[in-house]
């Protein structure tokens, strides 16, 4: 995933930028098809305010947060993402039907074999 930081009105730290990345590749290891990141940071007054774009095939999260330092900002960036991204992973449907020696294999498992449920019930 190509991760792009950017800061507005201040330079970012290598530190900062390293902490974004590390945060970030715990959404690219639960959904691999996500391609771009971009981050904005922004200094507004005493508030630290961070947007994050999140893009992947055919989905596009976005979040901000907006705390007095800049690493729980990241943080709560980044957790926000998280929940969005389970969330829609959670409405995808599989459009096709299972394989039809799975079906067979599941039909033979729920019939139920009718000798042995005699053979218990005279004994008991």
């Amino acid at each position: 995933m190509q991760v792009i930081i950017s800061g507005r009105h201040f330079d970012v730290s290598d530190e900062l930028k390293s902490y974004c990345e590390e945060k970030l590749s715990k959404l690219s290891r639960e959904y691999p098809k996500l391609t771009t990141a971009r981050i904005v940071m922004d200094m507004e007054r005493n508030w630290n305010v961070i947007e994050a774009h999140v893009e992947g095939k055919q989905m596009h999260l976005n979040a901000e947060s907006k705390t007095q330092d800049m690493y729980a900002s990241v943080d709560d960036v980044v957790d926000k993402l998280e929940k969005q991204l389970l969330k829609r992973l959670g409405k995808r449907k599989k459009h096709k039907g299972p394989k039809p020696a799975e079906v067979e294999l599941a039909e033979q498992e729920a019939e139920p074999d009718l000798e042995e449920d005699t053979e218990e019930y005279t004994e008991g």
